[in-house]
């Protein structure tokens, strides 16, 4: 006796071979299609009942009168291509007559209709098919086939992308015009009927969130080691709904949700379907030979129900090659950047070749203006390894090794939501391997981040304090800051909007695409920073790019800080004391968010957390909020207060101090990474009791005290091999470009994951490659995004702002000059004239997390 599991595999293959034929997105269909197909009316782009009625009667016959095959003497294999024949003859019976007999609806559920257009060119797709037209098997041949090993997560039969896309349907071989092209549609079920192809994000969090209710049974009865296919049966449409739905999740936040990718399929459909079209012919047929096929193994509801499968996405050869205003735009403004880089970089050379001759038109401010976007200046600037006295070296270090342990982090994290032969199998296996821990639970080099901001961002304000006696231009503080991030963050939208969606295609191009529309809608958003504001309603929308949740934290706490450090400087005393109070703020928040809201307080990447809707509350309410987020910023201005008083002093510990303090920040710094295996292994995102929710709420602010150590001894001398290490020179002018690759790294890990033709298999081998490759392709990328987007702002703003803050109405010169340089005493000092000293800083070696201050 065949086991159900084996009927449905075998019912789909058949299946597979015919209904697979339905999606499409809307678009103006061609005027030029074959007279025997169709004519369209001028109007409305449809054709006359009578047109249709004609046409479909004597494909109907050609149909019959062509489809002569001597099945029997291919055997089993003749049998099944037999009944595959009889399935495609009825399909186009039964569409044949739903359209002639003038019923009101094809889909009796949702009273909806299917364009006369799509419906002509689905019958004749599947009679020529019948007839071995090589336009037609092409288009069946690129269709998704049901796949092996569907357990272990081979859940998305993407065919052949290039093959469909390719197709251009023809009467005969000789043919000059086109019937129709070839449009590849990825389509999910979704058998709770509530996601259509033009739905909200809220009506997806909705459906998310009311099909989850069942979340942990439903899916160890689908993949669980010991499942029973009946109940696999039935709760397949819940778990399907639950991934469809935290996918549409994904394109809507930039991937910032690894998600369970969905069941579905990549179809090839005429270019005249829309996406409505086909979700209305896929849900006819496939509920029809569902319900004949298992009558007793699946919910009425199931079959009942509308909208059973949606149309995610559609592509078409060709359609993106116009260009729309915004692009022209675009392409314009970065064609005039590349000329004046150009230019000044010309420029550059020629008045370093002699500099004699240029002396007095150096300091033209056109001039230095122009050579602020010198490749040639930039580019020294960005790999100089000269360092300053007073420069804390280890930073270098700590601010490379993060960055590139960021990346690491997202690379498994966001392969989560891709297509892969094996994601569920690696994902459950990956995510409870001990030695996977500093890859899971990598969030806490986010959190290095957030204490070198804040931790320079004190240092650095108070030695400017003391040079401008406690004066400190609010206005030029923060204008400072935001020209300084804006810029890179702003030309990343204006490129994810334009340029970015133009460099490829493929099953998953979607993703790419939504990012470009979110970016569209929600620009002004992001570069206000306030993105992370309205997170509690995902209907807003309002995360283009992902990873800039940091940034929209790190401005938030930067504009706040100025009232603590003016107090810290003015009053020490209520200074210390307002320190200490945030800083127990901060410490308490993240125990408060987690323990309200029910939720972990560590990321636990299991697999069954992904299908969780207190995964996006985690997120929204906690990972990506500043007040939850701003220990560690906090610790680090606490530091930075430290490490000013301490400059130039030689601050002495014992012996056994500094054994102490390094042991105890080693141990707890393992015991913050690996400790939470444990939770990895449960099946939600839900609390693990208010005790251990309270107590693991503190582990960023843990970590940060442990690399507080690390920072404080490397600069006092008891850092030994790891200050030697972290204060190697070349990390300098790589630390320089980690702001521009962790802006850059996420997008390109998503094109290559967008753009990749069917599912690969996911292994420890095959992660490693893609994350080498995704770095040192981001870290290329950000050299040239820094020398085009960032390094020339930097250049203008000291041209424009300097002059200001070094302005002042008393009789007090400032010269910049080396301080090793400084004489006995300077002639102007013989004159009564006060001189100010200020060391010149070489360009990026005191930059604060991923910029400079």
């Amino acid at each position: 006796m065949r086991s159900p599991f084996a009927l449905i595999v075998a019912a789909i293959a058949v299946y597979g071979a015919t209904i697979n034929y339905v999606n499409g997105q809307a678009m103006p269909f061609r005027s030029h299609l074959h007279p025997e197909a169709v004519t369209l009316s001028s109007e409305r782009n449809w054709i006359s009942p009578m047109q249709v009625k004609a046409h479909l009667a004597q494909l109907h016959q050609r149909v019959k009168k062509g489809a002569k095959f001597n099945f029997d003497s291919l055997g089993n294999v003749g049998k099944l291509m037999q009944k595959g024949n009889e399935t495609i003859h009825s399909m186009i019976e039964t569409l044949r007559n739903a359209e002639l007999e003038h019923k009101a609806s094809i889909n009796a559920v949702t009273s909806e209709t299917i364009s006369s257009v799509c419906l002509s060119h689905i019958i004749l797709s599947l009679g020529q098919l019948l007839q071995l037209k090589p336009w037609a098997f092409e288009m069946f041949d690129a269709f998704g086939k049901l796949n092996d090993g569907i357990k272990w997560g081979n859940v998305m039969a993407t065919g052949n992308f290039d093959q469909c896309v390719a197709i251009r349907a023809t009467e005969n071989p000789t043919s000059p015009e086109d019937i129709f092209q070839g449009k590849y549609c990825t389509v999910l079920l979704n058998t709770q009927g509530m996601m259509t192809s033009n739905a909200t994000s809220a009506e997806f969090r909705e459906a998310f969130i009311r099909n989850s209710i069942q979340r942990n049974t439903d899916f160890h009865s689908l993949f669980g080691p010991h499942q029973n296919i009946e109940k696999l049966l039935q709760n397949l449409p819940r778990i399907a709904k639950t991934g469809d739905v935290q996918l549409q999740l994904n394109s809507y936040y930039g991937s910032m949700f690894p998600s369970f990718s969905g069941i579905g399929f990549g179809g090839c459909f005429p270019s005249s379907c829309s996406a409505r079209d086909i979700e209305i012919l896929v849900d006819m047929f496939a509920t029809n030979l569902v319900s004949l096929a298992f009558p007793t193994m699946v919910s009425e509801q199931a079959v009942s129900t509308p909208n059973l499968f949606a149309v995610l996405d559609c592509q078409i050869q060709g359609e993106k090659k116009t260009l729309d205003s915004a692009d022209i735009l675009v392409t314009s403004i970065l064609s005039a950047i590349l000329i004046v880089m150009i230019s000044a970089t010309l420029l550059d050379w020629r008045i370093r070749e002699n500099p004699e001759k240029w002396t007095n038109i150096k300091k033209d401010l056109g001039v230095q203006t122009l050579i602020s976007f010198s490749v040639w200046t930039n580019g020294e600037k960005l790999l100089s390894t000269s360092r300053n006295s007073a420069a804390i070296g280890c930073l270098d270090g700590i601010r490379f090794i993060s960055m590139t342990w960021v990346v690491l982090g997202h690379c498994f994290l966001f392969s989560s939501s891709a297509v892969w032969a094996n994601g569920i199998r690696a994902v459950t296996e990956m995510t409870k391997d001990f030695t996977m821990m500093a890859v899971t639970n990598s969030t806490v080099s986010v959190d290095s981040f957030f204490f070198l901001s804040g931790l320079l961002l004190t240092y650095i304000s108070f030695r400017q304090l003391e040079k401008s006696k406690g004066k400190l231009n609010i206005v030029l503080y923060i204008l400072h800051r935001y020209l300084r991030l804006t810029p890179a963050l702003a030309a990343l939208i204006v490129l994810q909007i334009t340029v970015f969606r133009r460099l490829g295609d493929g099953p998953s191009w979607y993703q790419v695409e939504s990012i470009a529309q979110n970016c569209k809608d929600t620009w002004w958003i992001n570069m206000l920073y306030i993105g992370n504001f309205d997170s509690y309603d995902p209907g807003l929308q309002t995360n283009c790019i992902g990873q800039a949740w940091y940034l929209f934290c790190d401005m938030q706490l930067y504009v706040l800080s100025p009232l603590l450090l003016l107090v810290m400087y003015h009053y020490p005393k209520l200074g210390y004391f307002s320190l200490g109070a945030i800083m127990l703020g901060f410490w308490t928040s993240p125990i408060v968010v987690t323990v309200v809201n029910d939720i972990a307080p560590v990321f636990f990447p299991s697999l069954a957390s992904f299908l969780d809707p207190k995964m996006i509350d985690f997120f929204l309410k906690s990972y990506t909020q500043m007040h939850v987020r701003g220990g560690p910023y906090v610790i680090g201005m606490a530091l930075g207060y430290v490490m000013h008083k301490l400059r130039g002093k030689k601050f002495n510990l014992p012996k056994w101090a500094v054994i102490a303090g390094w042991t105890l920040a080693t141990g707890s710094a393992l015991a913050i990474i690996y400790g939470p295996v444990r939770y990895f292994k449960f099946d939600s995102m839900d609390s693990p009791g208010r005790t251990e929710s309270a107590l693991w709420s503190m582990f960023r602010n843990v970590w940060t005290l442990c690399l507080a150590w690390v920072v404080f001894a490397c600069a006092n001398g008891y850092g030994g091999f790891v200050n030697t290490f972290l204060s190697w020179k070349a990390f300098m002018p790589l630390s320089r470009l980690t702001y521009c690759t962790y802006l850059l790294s996420v997008p390109v890990q998503t094109m290559y994951q967008a753009a990749r033709r069917s599912p690969m298999w996911m292994d420890y081998i095959q992660m490693v490659y893609l994350y080498v490759a995704v770095l040192i392709i981001s870290m290329l990328l950000a050299f040239v995004f820094s020398l085009a987007f960032e390094m020339p702002f930097l250049g203008l703003e000291k041209v424009i702002f300097r002059p200001l803050e070094n302005f002042d109405i008393k009789t007090v010169l400032t010269v910049k000059i080396p301080r090793e340089e400084k004489e006995e005493k300077l002639p102007l000092e013989e004159h009564g004239i006060e001189v100010e000293l200020n060391e010149i800083q070489p360009q990026g070696t005191t930059n604060p997390s991923f910029v400079n201050q």
